[in-house]
């Protein structure tokens, strides 16, 4: 296992396609192979297919949703590659959230190509136990 500064600039470019809605980015990023998964932070946000998952994302950054990079740990074993970051979701009134981030990527053809991203809000666990 290896930090990969590589992989930290895709997750980067990632965003960036995010926030400015570049579908075409975005479509050769979203792997083509095999299953992919994205999970949000909505109940409703759980997508396994490749083309609703390009849909939600431009359809986020439609409505003015950017993503603002922490401090991205991402790491490679082969053609493998995880990246954690704690990024914050910047909306259009100012209003930033600060959320948690897990991605998984595959190489191919030397581009990394993300199979799963999941993105989570931190909840106390007393919030939780209350319910």
């Amino acid at each position: 296992m290896k930090n990969d500064e590589k992989l930290k600039i895709a997750v980067k470019n990632l965003y960036d396609a995010v926030s400015t809605g570049d579908r075409q980015y975005l479509k050769k990023t979203i792997a083509s192979e095999g299953d992919v998964f994205c999970i949000g932070t909505d109940s409703n946000e759980f997508w396994n297919d490749r083309s609703l998952i390009l849909e939600n994302l431009v359809s986020q950054s439609e409505s003015g949703v950017k993503i603002a990079p922490g401090n991205i740990n991402a790491y490679s074993e082969g053609s493998v590659g995880w990246a954690v970051d704690e990024p914050k979701f910047v909306f259009t009134n100012g209003t930033e959230v600060s959320i948690r981030m897990t991605l998984i990527f595959h190489l191919e053809n030397e581009n990394w190509t993300m199979l799963q991203a999941h993105c989570s809000l931190g909840v106390p666990n007393s919030e939780l136990l209350n319910r």
